[in-house]
This record gives C-alpha cells, structure tokens and sequence, in this order.
C-alpha cells in the first residue's frame, strides 16, 4: 500500500502525464490547421472588402483559428513583413524587395465611378484626357476608397478605384465605367522567402488561390 508521500508523487507525476498529453493534443491540432493565430496585413482596399469576405468564409470552415487583419500603405505592409509583424500580406505586386515571395491571385483593371447625373456617364468608356476637366476626388481627401465612392455618390466629383470596392457600394450610388487607354495591375500574396509558412497560413493561401476571381 502507497504511503501518504508515494500518493503526493504518485499525483505529481499524473499532473505531469496529463500536461504531456495536453501538449500532443495541441500539437495535432495545430498540425491538422486545426488552431493557430495568423496575422495578415493588407491594403485598405481590399480590408474593407474582398479580403474581409474571404477571411469572413475561411474563419467559418477553420473556427479554431484566429486571424488578425490589419491595413496599411504598401510600403509599411512590406515593411511589417520583413519585421515579421505579418505572416503574410495581401497587395499589389510586384514587391520590389529582397526576401519576399509573391504568390500572384490575380489581375485588375482601374475603374472611374461618376454621380449617376454626371454628363460623362453617358459614354462606355471614359478618357482618362477627360477626367483633368472635373472634380477629382483622390484617396489624398477621402483616405479610402470607400470614402471616395460616398463622396462621389454625395455629387462631389469623379474618383478612379479598384474594381472589387464597387461590389460593395450601394447599389445606384454610382455609375462605373472602364478608362481608356486602361490601367492595369497585378495583385497576390507576399510572404517571407525564408521561412516556412505555419499550416493556418498555407489553408488561409489555398483559401484565397481558390477563391479569389483572377
């Protein structure tokens, strides 16, 4: 029979088994993409829209992981991942900078939005010699391009922006239309070259290869 001192070890070392079994439980769950935290840092453009969608649809498929989503200039995103603020960042490519993958998701071409009562939006396309001869708004005034297309709706000139932020302007605000001649851009992931990407941040990757329209 165990003496009172052979139960105390006896307990202590069950608590050292049951924190063992904790930690292996843990790990596979982290290993299975189960768990983990993942920071993404992106433009302003895309926090307020098409990346908080997907990020909204990944977190409801992975409910153990955690995302920070952050927006910043393209310059302090880079930054942020060099430091390793970031586990990956989502923006326009290329990067430019030495340790840095790019995985592309995509191309978009820029779009001008109008007050439906401007002149100009009678015409299919619009020049981009004609825009100098009215009220541009720029993200200098409105900081986002959410702002600019409520500033734009509101009657206070024309605005060029990405064309993913028009899905989430109201219906009617604006008109949109292409430019001409057209400007184009690429956009996609950017991670650190040189370190392996943890398990949450490759699902969160394939999640956004799959579901992101090039």
């Amino acid at each position: 029979m165990p003496t009172s001192d052979g139960r105390l070890l006896y307990e202590a070392v069950e608590r050292v088994y049951l924190g063992l079994d904790a930690v292996q439980e843990a790990a596979t769950t982290i290993r299975e993409g189960g768990a983990g935290t993942l920071r993404v840092g992106t433009l302003p453009v895309y926090a307020g829209g098409l990346l908080a969608e997907q990020t909204g649809s990944f977190l409801a498929q992975h409910p153990g992981i955690r995302i920070e989503l952050d927006s910043a200039d393209r310059d302090d995103l880079i930054a942020g991942l060099l430091a390793h603020r970031f586990d990956l960042v989502v923006s326009t490519l290329p990067a430019a900078s030495q340790g840095i993958e790019e995985i592309k998701l995509g191309e978009r071409e820029a779009v001008c939005i109008l007050h439906p009562d401007n002149p100009m939006a009678r015409k299919q396309k619009i020049p981009l010699t004609s825009i100098s001869d009215m009220p541009f708004i720029g993200l200098t005034a409105a900081r986002t391009q959410r702002a600019a297309s409520l500033m734009v709706g509101a009657g206070a000139g024309i605005s060029i922006v990405d064309p993913d932020i028009c899905s989430y302007i109201e219906p009617g605000l604006v008109e949109v239309r292409p430019l001409e001649p057209s400007i184009k851009w690429q956009f996609g992931i950017l991670v650190p070259s040189r370190f392996s990407l943890s398990v949450a941040a490759e699902q969160f990757t394939t999640h956004l290869k799959s579901n992101i329209k090039s």
